[in-house]
């Protein structure tokens, strides 16, 4: 990095990789330096950014030198070129701990201009919600909101004997519904899963369990389904159509 500037630092996938943030997902090396501090010639390899306020970005005693984890999770959002990839992102560096919503939502507001701006600042008043997976959003957005279904509680943490996580808890009506991507419930993680279902069976609890296909694709179906376990457990409400093509009767 040196060859671009004694300022510069390693950023967008590059520091996300460092960080643990994500895998190799280019395999270029993203550096970003001063604006006042142009590279002279290039690199094969190296992808050179300019950044206005560097040493606020800058993370204090990493090495190597890089980014803050939020300007990271935020370089790579500007440079996004799906909605989807935008959700992982945010939901990624929330769910593995490297940062928080209110430290993300910090490094936002320091910005002048960034992509994709007004999906993050409501992203991140989900993610505050207990939502940690694009998953979780689209069941927040599409399920619970959209159809007006009681608030679940995300991310809820139950402690006995072992401590669980319990993805979306409607407490009051003894219902539970589990969100499966891929991780964290595969290997050990199917046994944990079966563990907490079958301890909240025995407690009064049911369980309803999703994945992307049911929840991205048949959103208004598995509305329509929670809408009537719910019913049956309790709740006196009534669900709402989203749209004019919504299934719910």
């Amino acid at each position: 990095m040196l060859w671009v500037s004694a300022e510069a630092v390693a950023s967008h996938a590059t520091a996300a990789e460092l960080d643990g943030l994500t895998g190799r997902i280019d395999d270029r090396m993203h550096v970003t330096a001063p604006v006042s501090r142009r590279a002279r010639g290039r690199a094969d390899g190296v992808v050179v950014h300019y950044a206005h306020r560097l040493p606020e970005s800058r993370h204090p005693t990493a090495n190597p030198p890089r980014t803050r984890i939020e300007d990271t999770v935020l370089d790579l959002v500007d440079v996004a070129a799906r909605p989807r990839d935008v959700e992982s992102f945010v939901t990624m560096a929330v769910q593995k701990r490297l940062t928080t919503s209110t430290r993300l939502a910090a490094a936002l507001m320091r910005r002048k201009k960034i992509r994709w701006r007004a999906m993050v600042e409501s992203m991140l008043v989900d993610v505050a919600d207990g939502a940690q997976s694009p998953l979780e959003l689209q069941h927040l957005r599409a399920v619970e909101r959209a159809h007006r279904l009681p608030k679940g509680c995300r991310q809820s943490r139950r402690a006995g004997n072992r401590v669980i996580w319990i993805d979306v808890d409607y407490e009051r009506y003894h219902t539970r519904v589990e969100l499966d991507g891929r991780v964290g419930h595969e290997g050990d993680g199917r046994f944990r899963d079966r563990r907490r279902d079958n301890a909240g069976t025995v407690a009064g609890a049911w369980t309803l369990r999703y994945g992307h296909t049911e929840v991205f694709g048949e959103p208004c179906r598995v509305a329509q389904e929670q809408a009537r376990v719910l019913c049956d457990r309790g709740w006196t409400g009534r669900p709402r159509r989203c749209g004019a093509t919504c299934t719910i009767r």
